[in-house]
């Protein structure tokens, strides 16, 4: 049971513990500490314990607050400077907007699709009369070779897409 010596209130290790509500192993850190204070052999100082651990709670919660402090700041800090280093790597050329790539492939595409369309009708001709497959092969292979070397030269930056800058 609790002791009274002088008006100081005393406990054992244990019961302290409980009365904190840590285990007692936590307890035997805090005491090497000096958060926990002995009066004797065994007995310690409820008051003084107490208002120690309670001083050393907000000592511990302030720091872990500052910890998360420091630590938002540096990832806004390191935010910030990624997008500065977009921003500058836009403004060198090397960097183009999602919307400018799905816009210039579109144009590319429509090119393609457009000439292959046209191809039968442009081969039909060619080809009204011919009984020789060989040589039917090799007019359809001259225009899709001619065709795909038109589509490689497209340049749709020339055709109406202004990428952003």
């Amino acid at each position: 049971m609790a002791e009274k010596n002088d008006e100081i209130l005393t406990l054992n290790l244990i019961k302290l513990s409980a009365v904190i509500g840590i285990s007692e192993r936590y307890a035997e850190t805090l005491k090497k500490a000096g958060v926990i204070v002995r009066i004797s052999h065994g007995e310690y100082d409820v008051a003084k314990s107490v208002q120690n651990f309670i001083k050393f709670k907000c000592k511990t919660v302030d720091v872990n607050a500052e910890l998360d402090f420091n630590t938002e700041k540096t990832l806004l800090t390191k935010a910030q400077r990624e997008m500065a280093e977009l921003d500058l790597e836009k403004e060198r050329g090397g960097l183009w907007l999602k919307t400018d790539i799905t816009l210039y492939f579109n144009r590319i595409a429509t090119n393609v699709k457009t000439k292959l369309l046209g191809l039968p009708a442009a081969v039909a001709p060619l080809l009204l009369g011919q009984t020789n497959i060989g040589k039917i092969q090799n007019i359809l292979d001259e225009r899709v070779r001619a065709l795909l070397v038109d589509c490689s030269k497209f340049d749709p930056t020339q055709e109406g897409v202004v990428l952003r800058e």
